[in-house]
C-alpha cells in the first residue's frame, strides 16, 4: 500500500548499512593517526564542539593516545 515509503526506509537503512561496514573496515585496515586523520577530514566541524573522549571513544583510540597524536601536529 505504501511503496513510497517502504522505497525510503529500504533506501536509508541500505546508506546505514554501507557507511557501518566502510567504518569498520577503516578501523581494521588503519592505525590510530590514521584514525584521527580520517575523522578530521570528514567531521572537522566537530572538532571544537565535542569532547577529546567523545572522539577518542568514536574512532577507538585511547584518550591519551589521541592526545599524543594531537601533540605531533
Amino acid at each position: 500500500n505504501h511503496h513510497c515509503f517502504e522505497t525510503f526506509l529500504r533506501k536509508l537503512f541500505s546508506n546505514a548499512a554501507i557507511t557501518l561496514l566502510n567504518r569498520i573496515k577503516e578501523m581494521f585496515n588503519k592505525d590510530a593517526l590514521g584514525l584521527y586523520e580520517a575523522f578530521t577530514l570528514n567531521n572537522s566541524h566537530l572538532l571544537q564542539r565535542i569532547s577529546l573522549g567523545d572522539i577518542a571513544s568514536y574512532i577507538g583510540i585511547s584518550q591519551v593516545t589521541l592526545s599524543r597524536i594531537r601533540a605531533k601536529k
